[in-house]
């Protein structure tokens, strides 16, 4: 009889590294949703200099949540099947990636573009960290690890909003 080979089982990570982790997820979130609110503080300016709609913004901000209609179910997917580091860094590169699509071009078509990455992107990285401090918390720390993650992002949304207000008064 062949006995087969047992993987070697992977050492649980030091509660110092998950609360280290905790703060990067949370800075990177903090990115993806300071990215989301950025286009109401820019607003005034795609319409001063490139003579933007209400409605053209109004697009700019809608485009980001279209593809989350149905992209949550595959990034769920994605995350079980390559899991939540590769997958973190993935849809880390993907808001990168459609930020600077969105700087490239003054067209709403390229900044359009842009946006839909940034938001496929920022969501999966929200769903991806949710599910990392799923799995690396528990019990008493698993509400507080929420708790920080979900203030820091936030914090991203009132980083943007208190820019605009900070435009405004120049």
């Amino acid at each position: 009889m062949t006995e087969t080979p047992v993987a070697p089982v992977k050492p649980e990570p030091t509660r110092a590294y998950r609360w280290i982790v905790l703060v990067g997820m949370s800075v990177a979130t903090y990115g993806s949703y300071y990215a989301f609110d950025y286009i109401g503080p820019l607003a005034p300016l795609l319409s001063r200099q490139l003579q933007f709609s209400d409605s053209q913004i109004g697009l700019l901000q809608a485009v980001y949540s279209l593809p989350n209609i149905v992209a949550m179910l595959v990034c769920g997917v994605v995350i079980d099947r390559i899991g939540t580091r590769k997958s973190m860094a993935l849809f880390a590169a993907l808001v990168f990636v459609g930020l600077a699509v969105t700087a490239l071009s003054p067209k709403l078509a390229v900044m359009s573009a842009g946006r839909l990455l940034v938001g496929t992107g920022a969501e999966a990285l929200a769903l991806t960290s949710n599910v990392a401090i799923a799995r690396w918390f528990w019990r008493g720390e698993l509400s507080l690890a929420f708790g920080i993650r979900s203030s820091v992002c936030r914090l991203g949304s009132f980083t943007a909003s208190s820019e605009e207000h900070t435009a405004e008064l120049q």
